[in-house]
């Protein structure tokens, strides 16, 4: 018996998974562990996986926070309409996907393409003669974009607008239609995601997914709980001081020109999670109101 040829969709993800775009964790599918609830929850859902948005982090705890029932699988580090995307979708499933301040965003895309892809970043900025640290080559890189190269790693331009509205994927600024306008963008924010976290929120969010697929969110949510408890890596304690609290206000709006239509976004994505958690304790107060201050 001949063997079926692999889907067009099939062939995607496999181009994806070999460029290495795709976190393992894309590619796991989760099953929900509660209960169910009074709320009927999709039976699928894709994660719309905008790379260091703590994608793999909130995949890898949303079984706790989901019901019987209900899968979820990443979208491979894809848009939300590419067509592997989609395939993961298929007619009934649902979108998530967490968002995250954009400036941070930039700033940990750098600092990532910087010090753990190595041997695939030829020409990657790493030296200025105005900085030392681990900052070196930041103002070269924010000035390289918009541009064709992205230095085989992230592409920083307003990527959580692309993987909302676009096609494309984390490499590249392609994938937009010309008719996807941030109008349509907050749209399909609104229309096509089941839900929407928040990464400044990570504990919160997860306690939200809960609520918004059960109807209840688990006992142990509420104001002061913190589940986001990762081991420091090795790497990483070389850059425990490189925060935007660090950066000069000229660096500030260096990558505040990357992602313009991020920031709009964003504060959409705020106030789309604050709905959710309405009436409820799942967030200290004052916390969404300081994210507010920090985007507008």
């Amino acid at each position: 018996m001949a063997r079926r040829a692999p889907s067009r969709a099939r062939l995607l993800l496999a181009s994806l998974l070999a460029r290495g775009d795709a976190a393992a964790s894309d590619h796991k599918l989760r099953e929900g562990e509660l209960p169910a609830g009074a709320t009927p929850a999709p039976r699928r859902l894709v994660f719309v996986h905008v790379p260091r948005a703590a994608g793999s982090s909130a995949m890898n705890r949303a079984a706790a926070h989901l019901p019987v029932g209900t899968t979820l699988i990443g979208s491979g580090e894809a848009a939300a309409w590419n067509q592997a995307t989609r395939a993961r979708r298929g007619v009934d499933g649902k979108l998530v996907t967490f968002a995250r301040f954009p400036l941070a965003l930039a700033l940990s895309q750098f600092l990532y393409c910087k010090f753990q892809l190595r041997r695939r970043k030829r020409g990657f900025p790493r030296w200025s003669p105005r900085t030392k640290g681990p900052l070196r080559g930041l103002d070269e890189w924010a000035a390289h974009f918009p541009n064709n190269s992205s230095f085989s790693c992230y592409d920083p331009t307003d990527i959580q607008f692309r993987f909302v509205a676009g096609s494309g994927h984390a490499r590249s600024a392609g994938g937009v239609p010309r008719t996807a306008s941030l109008d349509r963008a907050l749209s399909f924010l609104r229309r096509d995601f089941f839900f929407v976290g928040v990464v400044e929120l990570f504990s919160e969010s997860l306690c939200a997914l809960a609520l918004r697929a059960t109807g209840s969110a688990p006992q142990h949510c509420g104001c002061g709980f913190d589940s986001n408890s990762k081991r420091t890596h090795q790497k990483a304690k070389r850059l425990a001081n490189v925060s935007l609290d660090s950066l000069e206000p000229r660096r500030l709006e260096a990558l505040a020109r990357l992602v313009p239509r991020d920031l709009t976004l964003y504060v959409a994505a705020l106030r789309r999670f604050e709905e959710q958690v309405a009436g409820t304790d799942l967030v200290c107060p004052g916390k969404i109101d300081a994210l507010f201050a920090k985007a507008l």
